[in-house]
């Protein structure tokens, strides 16, 4: 149940992390995976800010737009360390993590619970399937701008020992460059931002089951007294399975704000 309900709300999410180096798991743990995942980090997480807020400073004809379109680069490259640090050093956490949404599976016994946890799902893949092709589409366009803009060699420039002309050598090369840090923060950022918010939806969906099962504690002591006898196990006092019912929500409810 586990790899399918993280399967189904994160598939994707994990997939892209993985491609990029983010998220380790049993088969991606040795070293070079993470040495994998530091090198684009640092490529593209802080030397592409650093080189295209040091070619704007520089320039004394940077008019204000390019100084507003580059230098955001800046505050971006601390937030999105914050976030991406915990993928490259805790990757077992970020697993137990997930393995918490179905820790128990008495949590999801009833239909009502599993149509809770697919709700939950659903909403997760939604979302990161909006986000992923918002962001790749709107990189797409932007990554096209040299193609239409007479005077645009490349969507954003960066310091270079060189001056670079669509006929240079290492045009391509450098234009790669560029577009492939970009991405790479879309990416992350669509797969973390989903990620953790989707961990946040599963969390009420866990509160949706527990309340569920607080306002419907007598019928389920019904059922579970109707099963007892349809089975021929040992009949048991109706306010015992009560109780016992109760110690499961609280049980719940500790599983849920640890």
């Amino acid at each position: 149940m586990f790899q399918i309900l993280v399967q189904r709300s994160f598939g994707g999410n994990l997939k892209f992390l993985r491609w990029i180096g983010l998220y380790r798991t049993s088969n991606f743990t040795s070293r070079f995976y993470k040495f994998y995942g530091v090198t684009f980090y640092v490529l593209a997480a802080w030397i592409f800010p650093l080189l295209a807020a040091s070619a704007t400073i520089l320039d004394a004809d940077a008019d204000i737009s390019r100084v507003t379109d580059t230098l955001y680069l800046l505050p971006q490259m601390w937030i999105l360390t914050v976030k991406i640090l915990p993928f490259l050093n805790k990757s077992s956490e970020i697993n137990n993590l997930l393995l918490k949404i179905n820790s128990e599976q008495i949590r999801h016994r009833l239909s009502k619970h599993q149509e809770i946890m697919a709700s939950c799902s659903d909403e997760c893949r939604k979302l990161f399937l909006f986000f992923i092709a918002s962001s790749v589409t709107a990189w797409i366009f932007w990554m096209t701008g040299p193609l239409f803009v007479k005077d645009m060699i490349v969507p954003m420039e960066i310091l270079l020992p060189f001056e670079l002309t669509k006929e240079h050598a290492l045009y391509y090369p450098t234009l790669s460059y560029i577009g492939g840090c970009v991405l790479y923060g879309a990416i992350a950022n669509s797969s973390m931002d989903c990620l953790i918010s989707g961990l946040i939806y599963h969390i009420s969906g866990q509160i949706k089951i527990l309340k569920y099962n607080l306002s419907h504690i007598g019928e389920n002591a019904d059922q579970t007294l109707s099963h007892m006898e349809e089975t021929g196990e040992e009949q048991t006092n109706r306010n015992y399975v009560i109780s016992t019912h109760l110690q499961e929500c609280i049980e719940h409810y500790d599983d849920i704000i640890r």
